[in-house]
């Protein structure tokens, strides 16, 4: 599986790095996330980048010979990239109704990959509502320097361990990858194309044995613990307080051991050990 993973993970490396060179001397050829008053903590321009971890990752499974893998990574990563467009250029953002059907063709698109021969007539449905939920769930915890990518890529690297899948391990190498670049300081953000991409990736690879009959919903959900925690409570919450659920908020696991006294810095490896722990106790139980 090394032999996978690596060249995808100097190729993620090398191209984003060469991409935030390049940016910081022309103005103008990555969008950029701006500061702002509320949630955002960042004090100058940050280019978001996650477009092009996401396009490895869709070459990586269509090199792999997974077709549907790479169409549903590359329709979660472009709704994204229109999303951080149109934001960066002074708008609020792909319509949530815009994005909400394309992340559910995503999603059903990824449950007819994953279970062409249903075990049951619920299982698609089943599948395609935790993908969506992934996508989604990444995406919130995109909130914190590093937590996304340490999360999906710890998940991925774990899913690889468990299934032996090497496109798994690539897609895991990828995207820790540029980790450098988005902890301890972020140099640049992952932004809604690299979240919902890498929320895509790590959906698809965990549910994979749920969808076949290999193994039950915990050993597939141990992987997206965390993600899937702290969105069942965001939105959960939300709609108690009678707020959209996709409207932002402080109330994140991450903001919570942030009041709690945990340094921001902490945060990523903090969470990812949860969520290695989490996978490895789930394996061992399999």
């Amino acid at each position: 599986m090394i032999a996978s993973t690596w060249p995808y993970a100097l190729a993620s490396l090398c191209g984003a790095g060469l991409a935030w060179l390049v940016h910081t001397r022309v103005r103008g050829f990555l969008p950029e996330d701006p500061p702002g008053l509320g949630r955002k903590r960042h004090l100058r321009p940050t280019p978001m980048l996650g477009a092009w971890p996401a396009a490895l990752a869709v070459a990586a499974a269509a090199l792999a010979g997974e077709p549907a893998f790479a169409g549903v990574i590359a329709l979660a990563g472009s709704t994204g990239l229109a999303d951080d467009l149109l934001k960066a250029r002074g708008h609020d953002g792909l319509d949530w109704r815009w994005k909400t059907l394309a992340l559910v063709l995503a999603a059903g698109l990824g449950a007819g990959a994953l279970a062409p021969a249903p075990l049951s007539p619920g299982t698609p449905l089943l599948v395609g509502l935790l993908l969506f939920c992934t996508i989604n769930a990444v995406n919130f915890l995109d909130n914190q320097d590093g937590v996304a990518l340490a999360l999906g890529g710890v998940g991925l690297a774990a899913i690889a361990l468990r299934d032996q899948d090497p496109l798994a391990a690539a897609c895991a190498g990828l995207w820790l990858a540029m980790l450098p670049l988005n902890w301890p300081r972020a140099r640049v953000f992952l932004g809604d194309a690299g979240a919902y991409a890498l929320g895509a990736c790590l959906g698809l690879f965990a549910l994979r044995p749920l969808a076949q009959g290999e193994a039950g919903l915990w050993p597939a959900l141990a992987p997206l613990a965390v993600p899937a925690l702290d969105f069942t409570q965001v939105v959960c919450v939300r709609l108690v307080l009678g707020r959209a659920p996709w409207k932002g908020d402080r109330r994140h696991l991450t903001h919570l051991l942030l009041l709690a006294g945990v340094p921001r810095v902490a945060l990523a490896p903090l969470l990812a050990t949860v969520a290695a722990a989490a996978a490895l106790a789930a394996r061992g139980c399999g």
